[in-house]
C-alpha cells in the first residue's frame, strides 16, 4: 500500500494591522515632518528676502553716518533758504496780534506734526512698496553698488496723504475754533480764546468796520464760513483726485497725452467753486488806447486757469531725472507762494479800516496759505529721504500732487499769474523742451544724462539722430560742464531760488506800471 505524503506549509505570521488611530497619527506625523520642512525653506527664504529688503531700503553708504549727516545738513540749508524769508516776514513784518496771525501759527503748528507723522510714515510705505514690487533702480548711478540697489517708488502717496490729512483736521480746526463768533458772544469766547489771547496777545475781529449783512454771523454757519468751505473742500477734492491719478500713472504707466487730460479733470471742482475776479487789469500806459482799465475775460479766464494746473502739475513732471530735483523746486517754489501771502497779510492788517475788498485779499491769501504750510512741511519730509543719495523716488504721485497744490493756492489764493513768475525755470525747460515733447525730434524715454563710472561724473546726454537731449537738465551740463548729480541738482535749484527773487522783484517794478 502506498503512502501518501502531504507537505504542509507554514505561513509566517503577518503583522498586526495597527489601529486606524495609529495610521492617523503616523500620517500626521509625516505631514509635520514635510511642513516643518517647508517652513524652514520658507523661513530661510523670508529671512533672505528681509535681509534683501532691509539692505534695498537703505541708500549705498548708509552705514557711514556721515553720509546720513550729510543728507540731513543739505536738506537743512535748502530748508532755510526756502522758508527763512517766510518766517522773518511774519515775525518781522508788522503782524499785531491777530486772527491773521494765530490762524497762520496754527496751521503751521499742525504742519509740523504733518512733518513728523510724514516723516515716520515714508518708511512704511516705502517697505510695502518694495514688497510689491514697486521699485527702480537709479539709472544715474549705473555700473556702481548704488545704481544696482532697488529703491522703492511713488513716495508721494506718503506725502499726499498726510497733507490731506492736514488740511481736513484744519478745516475743522478753523471752522470751530478760529470762526469768529457773533458780537453778542465776543466776551465769552471759552477756554480756546482765553489759550490763544494768553500766547498770541488778544486778537482783532477779521471782519471790516462796516461789514455787510451777509458777512455777519446769524444762524450757525455764517455765508462767510460756508463760501470758505465751498473753496476748501473743492482744493481737497482737486488735491485728493491728482494723488489718486498720479499713483495710478506710476502703477499703469498712463500715455503722456492721456496725463494731459488728468489735470483737467481734477481742475473742475476748483474751477466750479472760484468766486474772485474774471478780469485783468490793463497797464496804465494801454489805457488810454483801450479806453478802460479793466477787461473781463469771463470763460477764457476760467480756460486760463485750466491751462494753469495743467501746466504746474506737468512742469514739476518734466523737469525731472535727479535725486531730489522734484521735490527742491517745489519746497522752494512753495517757499516764495508763502512769502507772497505773508507779505501781503502784512501789509492788510496794517490798515486802520478795512473795506470788503480788503477782506477779500485777505481771505484768499489767508486761504493759500493754509494749503501751502502743509506742502511744505511734507515736501521737506520727503527731501529727507530724496535728496543725493536717494533713498525713495517720488514718483508722478508726488509730481501731480505738489503742482496741484501750488495750482490751487494760486488760483484760489487769486494770484495766478504772479504764481506763473515764480515757475521761470519750468517755463524754460517746457519750452525749451517743445520740439522733443511734440516728436519733433525723436524723444526716448528717458531723457537723464550719461553716468561716466571712471569719474563719477554726469555728461549730456544725445539723442538718436546725434543731438543734445532738449531739457534743462541736459542744457546746464553743456554750459557748466561735466559735474556729479549732487552738483547739477544743488545748481538747480540754486537757479529756481533766483528766479523766485528775480518774480518778486520783477513785481515790484511792475506795480508802477499797472497801478
Amino acid at each position: 500500500r502506498m503512502r501518501m505524503r502531504t507537505r504542509t506549509r507554514t505561513r509566517s505570521p503577518s503583522p498586526p494591522v495597527p489601529p486606524r488611530r495609529a495610521r492617523t497619527n503616523r500620517k500626521n506625523r509625516m505631514d509635520n515632518q514635510r511642513k516643518t520642512t517647508t517652513n524652514n525653506k520658507h523661513q530661510e527664504e523670508n529671512n533672505k528676502n528681509n535681509n534683501n529688503n532691509d539692505n534695498e531700503g537703505k541708500v549705498q553708504g548708509e552705514a557711514d553716518v556721515r553720509t546720513c549727516g550729510e543728507r540731513t545738513r543739505d536738506v537743512g540749508v535748502i530748508v532755510a533758504l526756502a522758508l527763512l524769508p517766510a518766517v522773518l516776514a511774519l515775525a518781522m513784518g508788522g503782524f499785531k496780534p491777530s486772527r491773521e496771525k494765530e490762524s497762520i501759527v496754527c496751521s503751521g503748528l499742525l504742519s509740523l506734526v504733518g512733518f513728523f507723522a510724514c516723516k515716520r510714515l515714508i518708511p512704511v510705505v516705502a517697505r510695502a512698496n518694495l514688497a510689491k514690487g514697486l521699485f527702480g533702480k537709479d539709472i544715474n548711478k549705473r555700473g556702481t553698488e548704488g545704481g544696482e540697489i532697488p529703491i522703492p517708488e511713488s513716495l508721494g502717496l506718503a506725502t499726499g496723504l498726510v497733507h490731506i490729512v492736514c488740511i481736513v483736521l484744519f478745516q475743522v480746526i478753523h471752522t470751530h475754533f478760529l470762526r469768529p463768533p457773533p458780537s453778542s458772544q465776543r466776551h465769552h469766547e471759552g477756554w480756546w480764546s482765553c489759550l490763544k489771547d494768553a500766547l498770541l496777545g488778544p486778537s482783532d475781529s477779521p471782519y471790516p468796520a462796516s461789514s455787510p449783512s451777509y458777512l455777519l454771523p446769524q444762524h450757525g454757519l455764517d455765508d462767510w464760513t460756508e463760501k470758505w468751505l465751498i473753496q476748501y473742500n473743492s482744493a481737497l477734492a482737486s488735491i485728493s483726485l491728482m494723488v489718486f491719478l498720479g499713483f495710478a500713472d506710476d502703477v499703469l504707466d498712463i500715455p503722456w497725452r492721456t496725463k494731459l487730460v488728468l489735470p483737467t479733470v481734477a481742475t473742475l471742482p476748483i474751477i466750479a467753486a472760484y468766486t474772485g475776479s474774471t478780469a485783468i487789469l490793463i497797464p496804465l500806459p494801454l489805457r488810454d488806447l483801450v479806453g478802460c482799465s479793466l477787461v473781463d475775460l469771463g470763460v477764457l479766464y476760467q480756460i486760463f486757469m485750466v491751462l494753469v494746473v495743467v501746466f504746474c502739475t506737468n512742469s514739476i513732471n518734466i523737469l525731472a531725472g535727479l535725486n531730489g530735483l522734484e521735490a527742491g523746486q517745489t519746497l522752494i517754489i512753495a517757499g516764495a507762494v508763502l512769502l507772497f501771502n505773508v507779505t501781503k497779510l502784512s501789509s492788510i492788517v496794517a490798515l486802520p479800516e478795512l473795506t470788503l475788498e480788503d477782506v477779500r485779499v485777505r481771505d484768499a491769501h489767508l486761504f493759500s496759505a493754509y494749503i501751502t504750510l502743509p506742502l511744505v512741511a511734507v515736501t521737506a519730509a520727503l527731501l529727507l529721504f530724496n535728496y543725493y543719495p536717494s533713498r525713495v523716488f517720488v514718483g508722478d504721485t508726488y509730481t501731480y500732487f505738489a503742482g496741484m497744490a501750488l495750482a490751487v493756492s494760486g488760483i484760489l489764493g487769486h494770484f495766478s499769474e504772479t504764481l506763473l513768475v515764480f515757475f521761470i525755470p519750468q517755463i524754460i525747460n517746457f519750452v525749451y523742451s517743445t520740439p522733443q515733447l511734440f516728436k519733433v525730434v525723436p524723444c526716448p524715454r528717458h531723457r537723464l544724462p550719461v553716468y561716466d563710472r571712471e569719474t563719477g561724473l554726469l555728461h549730456p546726454s544725445r539723442r538718436q539722430d546725434g543731438g543734445y537731449n532738449l531739457n534743462l537738465v541736459t542744457l546746464f551740463l553743456r554750459l557748466f560742464g561735466p559735474c556729479t548729480e549732487k552738483q547739477l541738482c544743488n545748481r538747480i535749484l540754486f537757479f529756481q531760488f533766483v528766479c523766485c527773487a528775480f518774480g518778486f522783484a520783477l513785481r515790484h517794478v511792475l506795480a508802477g506800471v499797472y497801478k
